[in-house]
């Protein structure tokens, strides 16, 4: 991830919710400041929250470095 000035690092971030179908049910897209690991090497850890929308079945999650262009993203199944 690319340090800002100020020392933090920003992310796009991208929350997306489906259900069975396929079908999307809601969308919540960022862009935010989160604090830069202490070394290069460091994991960058946040922590985020969002309500799930009724009959949401899956989350997929994609994380990307502005400054780059590099994207991470998973899919994570919603138990019911």
């Amino acid at each position: 991830m690319t340090r800002t000035a100020n020392g933090a690092t920003l992310i796009d971030e991208a929350f997306l919710e489906t259900d069975d179908s396929g079908r999307q049910l809601a969308k919540i897209q960022e862009t935010v400041p989160v604090p830069a690991p202490d070394a290069q090497d460091e994991m960058l850890r946040y922590t985020r929250s969002i309500k799930l929308a009724r009959g949401a079945a899956l989350l997929h999650i994609t994380v990307r470095d502005p400054a780059t262009k590099r994207a991470s993203s998973l899919a994570i199944p919603i138990a019911k």
